[in-house]
């Protein structure tokens, strides 16, 4: 999860340097918030269109985050964005596991209580 890792770093060092970013790159990382979901149709031009910047200012903000360029940085957002969403399903997944583990148990423990007065 290395975008995610560089985002925190860079958004940790901003908060400790408020002119770490730029207002061109405050405006990218907007426009990342609101599109992280699209992301896969977004294209050089619309970014640097939507985030009211340049091609040019796109690239260097790849670049700051220790990219190659555009491409080298969507490819790695939609991955790890994939991968997000396969741990979220089998974070989900165990979770449902372990709420049918937890409920048998109880039925078991109840089923015993019942036997163990004489009610069932």
């Amino acid at each position: 999860l290395y975008f995610f890792r560089r985002m925190i770093d860079m958004i940790l060092e901003q908060i400790k340097n408020p002119d770490f970013f730029n207002n061109s790159e405050q405006n990218m990382i907007y426009f990342l918030q609101n599109n992280l979901n699209s992301f896969d149709q977004v294209t050089l031009n619309k970014m640097a269109k939507e985030s009211f910047s340049s091609t040019s200012s796109v690239l260097r903000f790849c670049k700051k985050l220790g990219f190659d360029g555009f491409k080298d940085f969507k490819l790695q957002l939609i991955r790890e964005a994939f991968l997000v969403r396969i741990l979220i399903l089998i974070y989900l997944f165990l979770q449902m596991i372990l709420l049918k583990i937890s409920v048998f148990i109880y039925l078991k423990f109840l089923q015993m209580e019942l036997k163990k007065h004489g009610i069932c």
